[in-house]
Protein backbone atom coordinates (compact mmCIF):
# COMPACT_ATOMS: atom_id res chain seq x y z
CA UNK A 1 0.00 0.00 0.00
CA UNK A 2 1.49 3.22 -1.14
CA UNK A 3 0.75 6.31 0.81
CA UNK A 4 1.70 9.93 0.37
CA UNK A 5 3.13 12.56 3.15
CA UNK A 6 0.15 14.83 4.23
CA UNK A 7 2.28 17.71 3.39
CA UNK A 8 2.13 16.48 -0.22
CA UNK A 9 -1.32 15.85 -0.63
CA UNK A 10 -2.04 19.33 0.86
CA UNK A 11 0.47 20.99 -1.45
CA UNK A 12 -0.64 19.53 -4.13
CA UNK A 13 -4.45 20.24 -2.96
CA UNK A 14 -3.41 23.84 -2.59
CA UNK A 15 -1.86 24.13 -5.99
CA UNK A 16 -4.63 22.51 -7.34
CA UNK A 17 -7.21 25.66 -6.16
CA UNK A 18 -4.68 28.15 -7.13
CA UNK A 19 -4.42 27.10 -10.63
CA UNK A 20 -8.04 26.44 -11.38
CA UNK A 21 -8.95 29.91 -10.24
CA UNK A 22 -9.42 32.18 -13.67
CA UNK A 23 -8.89 35.83 -12.69
CA UNK A 24 -5.75 37.22 -11.69
CA UNK A 25 -7.15 38.76 -8.24
CA UNK A 26 -8.80 35.63 -7.29
CA UNK A 27 -5.27 33.70 -8.02
CA UNK A 28 -3.34 36.93 -5.85
CA UNK A 29 -5.99 36.08 -3.05
CA UNK A 30 -5.73 31.99 -3.30
CA UNK A 31 -2.18 32.08 -3.35
CA UNK A 32 -1.70 35.01 -0.34
CA UNK A 33 -4.09 32.45 1.44
CA UNK A 34 -1.21 29.61 1.25
CA UNK A 35 1.95 31.75 1.19
CA UNK A 36 4.02 33.72 3.43
CA UNK A 37 6.48 35.87 2.26
CA UNK A 38 9.56 35.99 3.85
CA UNK A 39 9.81 38.11 6.71
CA UNK A 40 6.27 36.54 7.21
CA UNK A 41 7.78 32.94 7.04
CA UNK A 42 10.31 34.31 9.30
CA UNK A 43 8.34 35.13 12.22
CA UNK A 44 6.41 32.12 11.13
CA UNK A 45 9.30 30.00 12.04
CA UNK A 46 11.17 31.96 14.56
CA UNK A 47 14.28 31.76 11.98
CA UNK A 48 15.78 34.98 10.80
CA UNK A 49 14.76 35.51 7.08
CA UNK A 50 19.00 34.93 5.86
CA UNK A 51 18.94 31.54 8.01
CA UNK A 52 15.68 30.61 6.43
CA UNK A 53 17.21 31.42 3.03
CA UNK A 54 20.24 29.17 3.83
CA UNK A 55 18.29 26.16 4.46
CA UNK A 56 16.36 26.91 1.33
CA UNK A 57 19.38 27.00 -0.91
CA UNK A 58 20.94 23.96 1.12
CA UNK A 59 17.81 21.88 -0.58
CA UNK A 60 16.00 21.61 3.36
CA UNK A 61 12.09 21.54 2.09
CA UNK A 62 10.94 24.57 3.47
CA UNK A 63 8.52 25.20 0.05
CA UNK A 64 10.32 28.23 -1.23
CA UNK A 65 8.99 29.51 -4.82
CA UNK A 66 9.63 32.07 -6.96
CA UNK A 67 7.01 33.87 -8.81
CA UNK A 68 8.59 36.56 -10.92
CA UNK A 69 10.59 38.48 -8.60
CA UNK A 70 9.12 37.35 -5.30
CA UNK A 71 10.11 34.81 -3.00
CA UNK A 72 7.30 33.00 -1.42
CA UNK A 73 7.28 30.16 1.03
CA UNK A 74 4.10 27.64 1.00
CA UNK A 75 2.82 27.17 4.65
CA UNK A 76 2.19 23.75 4.24
CA UNK A 77 5.88 23.06 3.74
CA UNK A 78 7.15 25.22 6.32
CA UNK A 79 4.76 23.02 8.82
CA UNK A 80 6.24 20.31 7.79
CA UNK A 81 9.56 20.91 7.85
CA UNK A 82 8.95 22.24 11.25
CA UNK A 83 7.27 19.42 12.09
CA UNK A 84 10.28 17.18 11.20
CA UNK A 85 12.53 19.45 12.77
CA UNK A 86 10.40 18.60 16.29
CA UNK A 87 10.57 15.24 15.74
CA UNK A 88 14.33 14.85 14.83
CA UNK A 89 15.89 17.30 17.60
CA UNK A 90 19.07 15.90 16.60
CA UNK A 91 19.28 18.43 13.68
CA UNK A 92 20.26 21.53 14.54
CA UNK A 93 18.54 25.18 13.33
CA UNK A 94 20.93 27.97 14.32
CA UNK A 95 19.57 31.59 14.16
Amino acid sequence: MFFMPTAFVREAHEERIVSTLHTPAAKAEALEAVTLTGPEAARFTKLSAKTLERHAEAGEPVGRIKIGRRVLFLKASLESWLAGKANNPSTSTTH
